[in-house]
């Protein structure tokens, strides 16, 4: 999770405005091993103190960046859809970003 912070905080593009900047940290605060996050729109929006849309929005961005791809999304036991899972590829896609360091 820290690893992945750093990258975001070194390797971020300049012109991202500073709301897409923050909802990449919360996202990054995520993180698992396998370079995955599944935060609630809600969750980001509270650790952030961004409206859902506005989140959204930034996450709109930062995947139309290639930052981070979908990949699926995380069901509760009712099998209702809960969050949406990001996979991290910031440091696969972008010129000069540092590869991810090993999570351990």
């Amino acid at each position: 999770m820290i690893e992945c912070i750093t990258v975001v905080l070194r390797h971020a593009p300049e012109e991202w405005p500073s709301g897409t900047r923050l909802v990449a940290l919360a996202l990054a605060d995520h993180v698992n091993a396998d370079a995955e996050a599944w935060p609630t729109i809600q969750r980001l929006a509270w650790m952030t103190n961004l409206d859902r849309r506005t989140v959204q929005r930034h996450l709109r961005r930062i995947e139309h960046d290639g930052y981070i791809e979908t990949v699926g999304q995380r069901y509760d036991p009712q099998g209702f859809a809960r969050a949406t899972v990001y996979k991290w590829r910031m440091w696969i896609t972008k010129v000069g970003a540092a590869p991810m360091p090993p999570q351990g």
